[in-house]
């Protein structure tokens, strides 16, 4: 059976643990825990892994003993395997580890040590939030009205597709439509930071996609700039090891090279094809020729990428 939340925490936290299970209950949502969770007779290789691909969040538990557990560890390189929602909840005011930002860069903490009350009514909300969010994309993919709120009679429906053709958007319409998708999505997986991933403060951006700490003075990235700084430290570099060596999903990168913010350098082999006339080309979706049709999906490549905006 899926759970909605899945708990990665240290067993010397096992305490503050239980307590979080029981708000989690309170507010009816459903959750795994090893090893409460794990089958007899089954391990834990076998059953988190599983968990953790078929939950909604994963609830990461931070504390300086869950930052030393090889579990925790295995854990969150899993959500970030899957993609999951990573939710960090920091229950002590020990300082993240190098690979603990490493794997949390742009991942908004919720802070607890000095504001437990607060804390925990943050965590409610960002919870509801977020199991809000993933049912409406489950159950309603398509922003289609219920059952309940259409009134569409079958003398209705008739017409309506009698009148299909007329209705139907036109092509400049459609584009704009696109436009529109592709910068909302934009929006939501860009990765902006809201709280330092180094002490938790306040941050004020200071340029396009690099925002400074007012507590610290460190600086955190959205998810552009932070693939932008690899990239230009390490140079060119295939999609995959991007997404491991930053964090940033690799849907992400996949999402700028079509939006044309990232293409494969001229002296490498590897090239796209253009999604309508299979042309080679470097970065977007479509060659100089097709540029005037209209927006396909985007191809998929293992290309090395580099940033084609400075």
């Amino acid at each position: 059976m899926n759970k909605s939340v899945f708990i990665s925490y240290s067993s010397k936290d096992e305490r503050y643990i239980k307590k979080m299970t029981q708000m989690l209950e309170k507010m009816g949502i459903t959750y795994w825990i090893a090893p409460d969770m794990i089958p007899a007779g089954s391990n834990y290789a076998r059953e988190i892994p599983s968990a953790i691909q078929n939950c909604d969040i994963f609830l990461l538990v931070l504390s300086k003993a869950s930052q030393q557990s090889i579990w925790v560890e295995k854990e969150i390189d899993s959500a970030i395997y899957y993609r999951k929602t990573i939710v960090p909840f920091q229950i002590d005011d020990s300082p993240m580890t190098d690979m603990f930002r490493f794997y949390l860069n742009n991942v908004q903490t919720i802070y607890c040590a000095n504001r437990p009350k607060d804390a925990i009514e943050e965590l409610k909300q960002r919870l509801r939030t977020l199991l809000k969010l993933t049912a409406e994309s489950i159950h309603n993919p398509g922003g289609k009205k219920d059952r309940g709120e259409s009134s569409t009679s079958k003398e209705e429906t008739t017409e309506g597709r009698d009148s299909e053709n007329k209705d139907a958007p036109t092509e400049q319409e459609s584009e704009i439509a696109i436009a529109r998708r592709k910068r909302e999505s934009f929006l939501r997986s860009s990765g902006i930071p809201t709280a330092c991933g180094y002490c938790g403060g306040d941050l004020e951006k200071i340029s396009r996609g690099v925002y400074r700490c007012r507590k610290c003075g460190r600086e955190n990235y959205d998810y552009f700039q932070t693939v932008r700084n690899f990239l230009r430290k390490y140079g060119a570099k295939p999609a995959i090891i991007i997404e491991r060596e930053t964090g940033v999903p690799r849907h992400v990168i996949e999402q700028f090279v079509s939006d044309e913010y990232l293409e494969i350098p001229k002296l490498e082999p590897m090239r796209l094809s253009c999604v309508k006339c299979g042309a080679s080309i470097r970065t977007g979706t479509l060659c100089e020729n097709c540029k005037n049709a209209r927006p396909q999906k985007p191809a998929r490549s293992g290309g090395s990428w580099h940033s084609s905006r400075r």
